[in-house]
């Protein structure tokens, strides 16, 4: 038996919001340390992010500089955190 799933979702669903910010922390921790050992998953729900997971680096990645780059990119680089829906 061959079972096929597909998931989609729309432009600035919270899925794809987490899937960016946990791909921004992955990237940063490698191109700082190709040694980065990264598995993090992000929460988000009711204007709160929850970043988990385990990340063992020489790398310290700023995670609320991160988080704000891909709200800008998101936004079109114009948009303030109360428009993101984000504090």
């Amino acid at each position: 038996m061959k079972i096929i799933t597909c998931e989609q979702v729309s432009a600035g669903h919270p899925d794809k919001l987490c899937d960016q910010i946990a791909d921004a922390i992955v990237t940063d921790c490698l191109q700082h340390d190709r040694n980065s050992r990264v598995a993090i998953e992000c929460l988000f729900k009711n204007r709160c992010l929850v970043i988990a997971g385990e990340l063992t680096s020489t790398h310290e990645p700023e995670y609320r500089k991160l988080i704000q780059d891909v709200f800008d990119r998101i936004h079109n680089g114009g948009a303030d955190n109360n428009d993101a829906g984000v504090d």
